[in-house]
């Protein structure tokens, strides 16, 4: 089984869209947590994110993408994955895109924030 983490960060590769891309991923799905291993079921649809990113310099510049599954709606989600990736070790990332295919990602050690209760 694939393992599905809410609101978790993955190093994907590149994918054909520049900029943030936001689609719903198919209702029911299983999900873990930062805080429990326990698999919970989505009540509804999360949304799955996911945005290219190039770092390094002109000698050695790697492409890639940030990845995640939410059930947040805002508009800081972007802000927090361009934060996230100005702390990725550009070896890291490389590392992650050696295991990384179209439908397998490496997960980093990176959450957003929870969706806040109103």
């Amino acid at each position: 089984m694939l393992e599905i983490y809410l609101n978790r960060v993955a190093v994907w590769k590149p994918v054909a869209k520049d900029g943030l891309d936001m689609r719903p991923s198919p209702n029911g799905i299983s999900y873990l947590t930062k805080d429990s291993m326990v698999y919970k079921q989505a009540d509804g649809s999360l949304l799955r994110y996911v945005k290219n990113y190039e770092v390094g310099d002109d000698d050695e510049k790697v492409k890639f993408s940030l990845f995640l599954r939410t059930d947040r709606t805002d508009d800081k989600i972007e802000e927090e994955l361009d934060e996230i990736a100005t702390r990725l070790p550009i070896e890291f990332i490389k590392k992650s895109l050696e295991g990384a295919s179209f439908t397998s990602f490496v997960y980093t050690d990176e959450y957003i924030k929870d969706k806040e209760i109103q």
